[in-house]
């Protein structure tokens, strides 16, 4: 049985399996989709339009199906909507020579860059990771794992991999691509070679590995010549972070933290010569998963907004017509009816104002946010927060002494820092201090391997708390959820 795809201008047929959804069957076909709430059909993510099937299928009063739910007996025809995939970003159209491909595996967000022997970029794809039909975060991940779904998590990655490398490929003219670089957190760089990251997810959390890795390209199924995949710190500090730390060359920083805000949200503090390690599952709130209508940064995102009069106007990526709400977007929208008392310092959406209707707030007709957007948003900026000062706690610091904060994240092109404080998501004493590094893991692979003394001195003068079985976080993340 074949589904015809239809999709922009151009289409694509995969074949299906009866016993399973139309999103399984296109996610192990390499085609990516966000499915956050792993596939029950509750978050409407993996929404398409049905054009034609053989057998009934049950629409909405759009003529829409949720492909979770979907299960043709038959040939069907659908119609992807705009916001289910991301463009690649080129520079050039032709390259002679040898290249380097970095991939940063997040548990939301899939980020390539493709580099020359300077180490210029000259093509980059942001994009929804395939895998999260199995849930949003990384505990979901190892528990999909423990029910014997590795080997699924680990080709739908791999397929998406296999199509990115097709694509520039066939988009840039004599691309070759020598070594691929992997970076991500523990449990993303465990999937990625095949091995079970179960023993991640009880204590004591012991990864089976976390040194570098290095392979040939056919190993995976690459078009590569070889694979290289990036140490880790513990078993939930990854790569990323340690790229980071290359990145922005906070080993230089007499006192300095590094915050990845992400679904799990990854913190480096420095003070003097020692590195202070945590990580807080922040939920995908930072990458707009979970959220009613958001989206990742593709045009027509909604990456701010500004009040004019008494209007919310969203501006959106590229300037097209909305499609949902990206990170900052967000962000920047419960700023704004934070200062002006349409949600209080609870987090309650209040029942009368412009734009507020039946518990939500409408920025244009079709994107709004509800009650449990807003709760989703504070769970995230309570984590990050809590982890703060537990952290500079066990450092014996206190936020002011903290000369340097890099914020890291693909929330970082289109951040506005003063929201973070609006919206009580970093203290007050980071005023003035705050730098945005955009994907920081990206940024620093291509220079962690050749940064072998440096890496050894980060790991050697490293401390790596465990959130999980610090009474004191559990305590302030109660009293960090208020605006």
């Amino acid at each position: 049985m074949i589904a015809k795809v239809n999709y922009k201008d151009h289409s694509f047929e995969v074949e299906i399996d009866p016993n399973k959804s139309l999103l399984e069957s296109l996610v192990e076909s390499g085609y990516y989709f966000r499915a956050p709430c792993g596939g029950r059909g509750v978050c409407g993510k993996c929404r398409a339009k049905l054009i034609q099937s053989s057998d009934f299928q049950q629409t909405d009063s759009n003529g829409d199906i949720l492909l979770c739910k979907t299960k043709p007996k038959g040939d069907i025809e659908i119609e992807l909507y705009k916001n289910d995939f991301v463009d690649f970003d080129f520079v050039v159209d032709e390259y002679k020579d040898y290249a380097t491909l970095s991939l940063d595996i997040g548990t939301t967000t899939l980020a390539f860059s493709l580099l020359n022997r300077d180490n210029e970029e000259i093509a980059s794809v942001n994009l929804s990771n395939p895998q999260s039909f199995a849930g949003a975060d990384v505990l979901s991940r190892i528990s999909y794992c423990k029910g014997g779904g590795l080997k699924k998590l680990q080709t739908v990655l791999l397929n998406t991999i296999k199509r990115v490398v097709f694509e520039l490929k066939d988009k840039i003219s004599g691309l070759r691509i020598n070594l691929l670089r992997v970076c991500g957190n523990t449990v993303m760089t465990h999937i990625f070679v095949g091995t079970d990251p179960s023993n991640i997810g009880v204590y004591p959390f012991t990864p089976v590995f976390l040194d570098r890795r290095e392979y040939k390209g056919e190993f995976f199924g690459l078009e590569v010549d070889k694979v290289v995949v990036l140490p880790c710190v513990s078993a939930y500090i990854g790569s990323d972070v340690l790229s980071g730390i290359i990145a922005t060359k906070l080993y230089c920083d007499e006192c300095a933290v590094l915050i990845d805000l992400g679904t799990n949200g990854e913190i480096v503090l420095k003070v003097k010569d020692k590195y202070f390690f945590t990580s807080t599952s922040a939920g995908p709130a930072f990458e707009c998963g979970k959220i009613s209508c958001g989206t990742s940064y593709v045009d027509g995102a909604i990456n701010r907004v500004e009040r004019i009069g008494e209007f919310y106007i969203g501006k959106t990526i590229s300037d097209k017509s909305p499609v949902g709400l990206c990170a900052t977007g967000l962000i920047s929208l419960l700023s704004k009816l934070l200062v002006d008392k349409i949600i209080d310092k609870t987090g309650k959406i209040c029942d009368k104002g412009r734009g507020v209707k039946e518990g939500k707030f409408y920025l244009t007709p079709e994107v709004y946010i509800n009650q449990s957007d807003v709760r989703e948003f504070q769970l995230a900026k309570s984590a990050i927060l809590s982890a703060l000062r537990v952290l500079t706690s066990k450092a014996g610091i206190s936020f002011s002494s903290i000369e340097k904060v890099y914020i890291a994240g693909g929330l970082g092109k289109y951040l506005s820092v003063e929201d973070l404080f609006i919206t009580n998501t970093f203290p007050k004493e980071f005023h003035g201090r705050c730098v945005s590094v955009g994907n920081s893991a990206l940024k620093g692979a291509c220079l962690l391997d050749d940064n072998p003394l440096i890496v050894k001195s980060i790991l050697d003068n490293s401390v790596v708390y465990d959130l999980s079985i610090e009474e004191e976080f559990d305590k302030i993340f109660i009293d960090n959820l208020n605006f």
